[in-house]
């Protein structure tokens, strides 16, 4: 019996096949899941890339675990049930497999307590939080996406860092050694040349995300002060839900770029964690979120 499991990340989507062991078996990595960014064709089509890289016996597939960015775990969305029957009508599983879809931050708490009470951040090109409570009940917060510019996460440090760059450009800020950075970035020589390059047609999310390693690590004034902002921000997330599930001491996996790699956002995120919840421990999940969706599907089998 094989189980897969599938974290359908916003910029690329990670697959592992497990034994009824529990064993690793293959990994592979294909394109971004979430339909709302790359469309509801291309998606199905990463995900049966990721599948067929496993080059796995199909018949031998039980279930698989599907953590879709694209998903909240509590609205009601049609594209789910879209998104399910294009994978089946393009023959991804055979017809036993057992699907399970749930949103890719739930997959990446499975992977954490492994369906235990606790709560995961996520904080990559956005941000998100999920928790479970002591019932099995599902709560969120965060991951509004575009209008909100998902506080704490790489797109919003980013944007934050570059509004920095404008006001010191038009004199209402004092000068920052972001600019250099921006400017490195994205390479153009003066800031008004920014214009072209980030408001472009082409221009993605992911991409001016990908601004927020340089910003997390300046050791100047607005790039600490952003970092300390955003940790700040997804404490804030953390403790929310752990209010929301009465569970003061549970524990609090976190996962994504900003988290796991941006020291002064971590930090922050662990000073701030600690002084409201100094009981729930803060760690990352033992096992990444294409194991924890591989989990879930042999759990719910």
């Amino acid at each position: 019996m094989i189980t897969i499991g599938i974290d359908g990340g916003g910029t690329k989507t990670r697959a592992a096949a497990l034994d009824a062991q529990g064993n690793v078996l293959a990994e592979s990595v294909s394109g971004s899941l979430n339909h709302y960014v790359a469309g509801m064709d291309a998606a199905v089509g990463h995900l049966r890339d990721a599948v067929r890289a496993l080059d796995v016996c199909p018949s031998d597939i039980a279930a698989a675990g599907i953590g879709n960015p694209a998903l909240d775990d509590l609205s009601d969305d049609d594209s789910r049930d879209e998104f399910l029957d294009r994978v089946r009508r393009a023959g991804i599983f055979p017809a036993h497999t057992r699907l399970f879809m749930k949103s890719d931050v739930y997959m990446a708490l499975y992977g954490h307590t492994r369906g235990a009470p606790g709560v995961l951040i996520v904080a990559g090109t956005g941000s998100m939080g999920v928790a479970l409570d002591a019932q099995g009940r599902i709560s969120v917060a965060g991951g509004w996406g575009v209008p909100s510019e998902d506080p704490g996460s790489g797109y919003w440090i980013a944007a934050s860092a570059l509004r920095a760059v404008f006001d010191a450009s038009d004199g209402i800020a004092p000068p920052t050694a972001l600019t250099a950075a921006a400017l490195s970035h994205f390479g153009v020589s003066a800031p008004r040349d920014l214009i072209g390059i980030l408001n472009a047609p082409d221009m993605r999310r992911d991409t001016i995300a990908g601004f927020a390693s340089a910003v997390t690590a300046l050791d100047d004034p607005a790039a600490l002060a952003i970092a300390e902002r955003a940790g700040v921000r997804l404490a804030a997330c953390a403790a929310a839900l752990l209010e929301r599930i009465r569970i003061p001491d549970a524990p609090v996996g976190i996962f994504g770029g900003i988290l796991t790699h941006a020291a002064p956002v971590r930090r922050a995120f662990g000073d701030a964690l600690r002084a409201s919840h100094p009981a729930s421990p803060v760690g990352i999940p033992a096992f990444p979120p294409e194991i924890g969706a591989a989990h879930y599907a042999a759990d719910h089998l």
